[in-house]
């Protein structure tokens, strides 16, 4: 059975390079221990208040800010119109740019990491204890004291941007 819904197979297409971006920050994100306790709770101790709020902070913007943006593009596909022309008719120069802009939506989840780990890079007395930061550290030796206001400023780029030029294309008729 042919599938004629071209904002389906857009929204499906979508859906599946989102959750390959989301899988390759969540595993960037692993050096972070965002979900872990084993490596970051003090020695003997397995949880602590430290984790208890980095989990938290973590789960915010790591699974749920992603999930609601994913939710936001997917309702926004299904109100527009088809994008691309189908019966071998060449999509014009704007639906192809359109095209482009929904899929640079993919680049959301790195601007949610950007953000978690500018806080956590910021604060690391609250989220981390000492043995965490020194394993962190043996990975990164600046992990902690410089590029908290870049990461912020990509988060930023990778997040608004993209969103402010898929809204301007659903205003372009």
């Amino acid at each position: 059975m042919p599938i004629d819904d071209q904002m389906l197979v857009l929204r499906l297409v979508f859906a599946a390079f989102y959750a390959a971006g989301m899988a390759a920050v969540l595993r960037k994100a692993d050096i972070w221990f965002p979900f872990t306790t084993t490596l970051t709770a003090t020695p003997g101790k397995w949880v602590s208040w430290k984790d208890a709020i980095r989990w938290a902070l973590s789960a915010t913007f790591l699974v749920i800010m992603p999930a609601l943006y994913l939710s936001y593009v997917q309702i926004a596909l299904a109100k527009q119109p088809p994008l691309l022309a189908v019966h071998f008719i060449p999509p014009s120069i704007r639906d192809l740019f359109k095209f482009v802009v929904v899929m640079s939506l993919i680049a959301a989840p790195l601007g949610f990491y950007d953000f978690w780990q500018a806080i956590m890079r910021a604060l690391p007395n609250l989220f981390y204890s000492e043995f965490a930061k020194d394993e962190i550290l043996e990975h990164y030796p600046s992990a902690f004291t410089a590029g908290h206001g870049a990461t912020v400023a990509w988060g930023l780029i990778w997040i608004f941007i993209p969103t402010a030029v898929f809204l301007l294309t659903i205003v372009w008729k």
